[in-house]
């Protein structure tokens, strides 16, 4: 009919050399990680003594697994924003704080029994599962790499769902100013920008627990042992801010932050709190540094004047604020859980879903002080690549 118009759709699936080329580059960082871990072994592990290990960790290891990233993919010329994420978010952040934890004293034991102990776990982006009784690694069957390799594919497809739904209005369904800072007052509580932080947040999770079980499938296949689980449903299970972060949210992380600056800090003799706000802290300085890595502008990208004038140039502070903001919720909860008006036992509590609401309702206000940079450029767009999506001709 008159004045009526139909949009046709189309369904595409993922880019296999997508996976393989991120894949390959993580796993080469892993290789190279496993290398320098002889370095950490020699002469941090086995001289805990003295200024040496400092000299080494802060002067040559952490900076650079600092400066690497962008080096590499500059070296690789790589555009996508996801696959530059990947690069710098596994292996490298990984070693800075295993370097951390080497100079502590706070690293795994078992993993420093040998060399090749050492190595793998400098190499291993996840976890590999260790039986304390027995001194030996769990080992996994088909059983194991079978299970996994259905949940990735089972997230796979669920991301896919959930972008291609979420890409028609460019990951913000609901209308937001679009030069409004993250910090601007009149987002917070703004109802448009609560449901926007709401369909980001699980989109975000989604990401996260697919590319984590896809290393996850990766470790049990290469190396045949048991891997320990990244992601547990965190927005939708827990039920207090430190269940969310130390049991349920990127566990992998959470793991080398504890070991590589809380347990350090409190060593220090610094109060509990501190050093809690001292871990978020360090985390939100983390992920301003990945922001770096996510919109480094490669040389194909600039133009003659070598600049490159379309390319998304990213806001910081946000996600120091929104570390910092959380690490604030836990020392208010650590605070007053003693409290009997607050204390859950077996008899007086409150279900679930309740908890897990109340939980949601604290950090969604300011989802965006954190998604901003990802939801406001092409980061998912180009994640998209790797998706079985349905999108318009």
């Amino acid at each position: 009919p008159l004045g009526t118009s139909t949009q046709n759709y189309a369904f595409y699936g993922p880019d296999i050399i997508y996976w393989i080329a991120t894949l390959g580059a993580v796993a080469c960082e892993g290789v190279l990680a496993a290398l320098l871990s002889i370095v950490a072994y020699k002469l941090i592990i086995q001289n805990p003594k003295g200024w040496t290990k400092y000299v080494v960790g802060f002067g040559i290891l952490i900076p650079f697994w600092v400066v690497f990233p962008p080096l590499l993919l500059q070296m690789l010329d790589v555009q996508n924003k996801l696959m530059k994420f990947c690069v710098g978010a596994i292996c490298p952040t990984l070693a800075i704080f295993h370097t951390s934890e080497a100079m502590f004293g706070c690293a795994p034991p078992h993993t420093t029994r040998s060399m090749a102990d050492y190595a793998l776990y400098w190499g291993s982006p996840i976890y590999l599962i260790f039986d304390s009784k027995k001194q030996t690694y769990v080992k996994a069957n088909t059983t194991d790499l079978v299970a996994h390799l259905t949940r990735f594919l089972l997230c796979l497809f669920t991301v896919g769902a959930i972008q291609s739904i979420l890409a028609q209005s460019h990951f913000e369904p609901y209308p937001v100013p679009a030069d409004e800072p993250w910090y601007s007052a009149s987002r917070f509580l703004n109802r448009h920008q609560l449901s926007n932080n709401i369909g980001v947040t699980f989109l975000m999770q989604s990401y996260m627990s697919m590319y984590t079980v896809g290393l996850e499938a990766t470790a049990i296949l290469l190396t045949g042992r048991k891997v320990q689980q990244v992601m547990n449903n965190p927005v939708l299970e827990s039920t207090t801010p430190s269940e969310f972060w130390t049991q349920r949210w990127n566990t992998l992380v959470q793991g080398v932050l504890k070991r590589g600056v809380y347990i350090p800090m409190r060593k220090m003799g610094c109060h509990k709190l501190v050093s809690v706000a001292g871990t978020f802290l360090a985390s939100g300085v983390l992920h301003e540094w990945l922001l770096t890595i996510v919109y480094l502008v490669v040389d194909s990208e600039k133009g003659t004047d070598g600049r490159c004038s379309d390319c998304f140039v990213p806001m910081h502070g946000g996600s120091t604020a929104f570390m910092l903001y959380m690490s604030l919720i836990i020392a208010v909860e650590k605070t007053v859980a003693h409290y009997e008006i607050f204390a859950q036992t077996k008899h007086h509590r409150l279900p679930k879903p309740i908890l897990t609401m109340l939980l949601l309702m604290l950090g969604i206000p300011v989802v965006h002080w954190f998604m901003d940079p990802y939801t406001k450029s092409d980061f998912f767009l180009e994640g998209g690549i790797g998706l079985p999506m349905i999108k318009p001709l």
